[in-house]
């Protein structure tokens, strides 16, 4: 008798997973192709496949940074199988984007945090005469809107993280919107753009060739991916002037807990894969796990920061 009822719940444990036998696991990335959203939802995808023998399909759907694909994210089903990548440049987009339907701490349920993206502030050295960060800075303070930055998206992170160096450093530099980083990589590279503000996986490739010329990371600390490059904050003199780029796995709202909780641990396994650490830091992402409180948490504390920069740089989305 005891064989028997421990037989039935164990089958009663494994009914959420077995009522989705055969369908798909579906990934949401609301940002462009190559980017580090994209890099991490597809490397996760088919390392499932790989470990466990999930079959996994990532979506793309970029525009408005990050606010069309939540969009439709929103309607996908419940039940186990939709997630998506998220950065917190979807949270800057929360305070400015128009008619926006959603709220991230509300809306969707947090699955685990899963790392950062330091951005990284570069020149094309044939456009601006610096080798360091104070001197790039003095050169724009000398000659007030002579020159511009590309960030990757309106209200991105990115431009959020600029517009804070500017404000402390006293300097006037325009800024350039593009569809994501890699765009405003391209247009850097070919001298449309002076500065450039983007995550290390647009960035590096191009800094390792000689193309382009890294300054500084936003961030409070150095990335292992980039050491010689100091934070902005530290070159400033300003511990204050930091701004990560982080990203998190999320589920829509309402799935099963027994279900995010079976994805968190999927996740960490892979996660874990020395080749598959090697690989994310090769591409300049620092693997940073947490539980979906420190993700939480983590939404709470970009609101709140985030909101004094929105405001004192009039930053819109229209």
């Amino acid at each position: 008798m005891t064989r028997f009822y421990a037989l039935v719940l164990a089958l009663t444990l494994c009914l959420p997973a077995l009522a989705q036998e055969g369908k798909p696991l579906r990934f949401m990335v609301a940002f462009t192709p190559g980017g580090t959203a994209d890099t991490l939802a597809r490397l996760i995808a088919a390392k499932l496949g790989e470990l466990r023998g999930m079959q996994a399909i990532v979506e793309n759907r970029g525009g408005a940074n990050g606010t069309i694909g939540l969009d439709a994210f929103r309607s996908w089903p419940a039940d186990g199988t939709s997630y998506s990548v998220i950065s917190n440049s979807q949270v800057a987009a929360q305070l400015v984007a128009p008619g926006i339907k959603w709220d991230l701490a509300r809306d969707f349920d947090q699955v685990m945090f899963l790392g950062d993206s330091p951005m990284v502030v570069a020149i094309n050295p044939s456009r601006v005469n610096a080798r360091t960060l104070q001197e790039a800075l003095a050169a724009a303070r000398a000659e007030p809107g002579r020159y511009a930055y590309g960030h990757c998206g309106p209200s991105s992170v990115h431009q959020l993280a600029m517009e804070l160096i500017k404000m402390r450093a006293a300097v006037d530099i325009r800024q350039i919107a593009y569809r994501g980083c890699s765009l405003a990589a391209t247009d850097a590279l070919s001298g449309q753009i002076d500065f450039l503000v983007a995550s290390s996986p647009a960035v590096l490739p191009h800094m390792r060739a000689g193309k382009l010329r890294g300054l500084a990371v936003t961030g409070a600390k150095r990335t292992a991916a980039a050491p010689e490059l100091p934070p902005a904050g530290e070159v400033l003199g300003l511990k204050d002037v930091a701004v990560d780029n982080w990203y998190a796995l999320v589920a829509v709202g309402g799935t099963p807990k027994d279900a995010t909780a079976r994805m968190e641990a999927a996740v960490r396994e892979v996660l874990a894969r020395p080749e598959v650490l090697e690989r994310l830091a090769g591409a300049g992402i620092e693997v940073n796990l947490g539980g979906p409180e420190t993700v939480k948490h983590a939404i709470a504390e970009d609101l709140k920061n985030f909101r004094p920069i929105i405001d004192r740089a009039g930053i819109r989305m229209e």
